[in-house]
């Protein structure tokens, strides 16, 4: 109820006639339990998706928060896209639709190179792997010291695209429709949709990768016949 709902800690302790202090405790506890269970699973390598396209699509998103009133821990999460304080994390899927990668929570000014730098993901890449992300992910010379392949959408400033840049970029729409509708599915979690308030920021990577993850024990939000293509 706390994750789906997110109802105040005050009437939880109404609805169940208990006192505060235990329903923050069973919360605390129970995120930390769920959390050190689906970190023993390697999601990594129990991705189904073994013959489409791409190893991984990435994406970040950003999950708003309550203010600091530290002018520090202010500018850390500020994020400039969004306009508010918030808090960043980089989401891996599958083309069938699962979560593969969840990267700590960072703070809303990071930028998508760098929490793809820290967050662990270039140790998961292989060489020949196929990594499918926005125009915002400039880490393609990370991704080449691996010999990993990042393909993201074809852009021309005052340009019009060929055929053939056209059909990839429809062909990439198409796929990155699937990790936002992951990360969609993720925030349907009020606890994540609402701003997240200060008393919860110490346990907010763990509630991001409980409701992440989650959603690989429920059925797939992609269609039984997956997009065919080549790769571009």
């Amino acid at each position: 109820m706390k994750y789906r709902l997110n109802l105040h800690y005050t009437t939880l302790a109404a609805l169940f006639d208990t006192d505060i202090r235990i329903i923050k405790s069973i919360v605390e506890k129970w995120t930390k339990h769920l959390y050190t269970n689906f970190r023993q699973i390697n999601f990594w390598d129990l991705k189904t998706c073994k013959h489409g396209q791409y190893t991984i699509v990435l994406d970040c998103t950003e999950f708003r928060i309550e203010r600091s009133g530290d002018p520090l821990i202010q500018q850390a999460t500020y994020s400039s896209y969004y306009g508010t304080n918030t808090f960043k994390v980089l989401i891996g899927g599958t083309e069938n639709g699962e979560i593969a990668f969840v990267s700590d929570v960072y703070g809303g000014s990071i930028t998508d190179r760098k929490i793809s730098h820290i967050s662990g993901i270039l140790d998961l890449l292989k060489e020949a792997d196929y990594v499918l992300a926005n125009r915002g992910f400039d880490i393609s010379d990370l991704l080449e010291e691996k010999h990993v392949h990042l393909n993201i959408p074809p852009f021309k400033k005052g340009a019009q695209l060929t055929e053939e840049e056209i059909f990839k970029t429809r062909a990439i729409a198409n796929r990155r429709i699937i990790i936002e509708n992951l990360i969609g599915a993720g925030k349907k979690n009020k606890i994540l949709s609402d701003r997240i308030p200060r008393h919860l920021w110490h346990i907010t990577n763990e509630i991001v990768y409980n409701c992440m993850m989650f959603i690989n024990f429920k059925p797939s939000i992609v269609h039984d016949t997956l997009i065919t293509g080549s790769k571009q």
